[in-house]
């Protein structure tokens, strides 16, 4: 069996070349895949709908934007939502997120934050999205228990 170097060059520059393509689409594809995540395991934790109009995240940078989110209210309850949220950016230091030790939150600024709690009886809307999220909790548990943190700044307004 003849060894042909051309050849064997030639397909590792095209595994090498599909490889990179790959790796650009799935960079540039982040901001739709965790508003895809947020929207559906959100909601299925929660037991209610959760959107989102848009996620912007820059993992080079370090920085996170989430804009509109809004958790939805369980049947029989009024309004609209439970929770909404206008602005939420953090910014990260990105070296700390790899090397295992703590995540250094360099900043993070909420802004247009909407509680609406309403009762029912004996119970409250907040109080069955929150049973929802402690019996569904085994989705995040094994993730968020293990993430350490350091928040240098928080900042909130309210839109007017």
């Amino acid at each position: 069996m003849k060894f042909n170097k051309k050849k064997v060059l030639t397909i590792s520059g095209i595994v090498l070349g599909v490889i990179v393509v790959l790796l650009v689409i799935v960079y540039f594809s982040l901001s739709l895949i965790l508003k895809s995540s947020v929207q559906t395991f959100g909601s299925m934790v929660m037991g209610v709908p959760v959107t989102v109009d848009s996620i912007v995240l820059e993992p080079f940078k370090g920085a996170l934007r989430i804009n509109n989110l809004t958790v939805g209210n369980p049947d029989g309850y009024s309004s609209p939502h439970a929770f909404k949220l206008g602005k939420f950016e953090a910014a990260v230091v990105p070296s700390s997120l790899f090397g295992g030790g703590k995540m250094i939150i360099d900043k993070l600024a909420i802004d247009g934050v909407e509680l609406n709690m309403e009762t029912n009886f004996l119970r409250s809307n907040l109080s069955e999205i929150q049973e929802n999220n402690d019996n569904n909790d085994h989705f995040a548990n094994d993730l968020i228990g293990k993430i350490q943190t350091k928040l240098n700044q928080i900042q909130t307004t309210q839109q007017q």
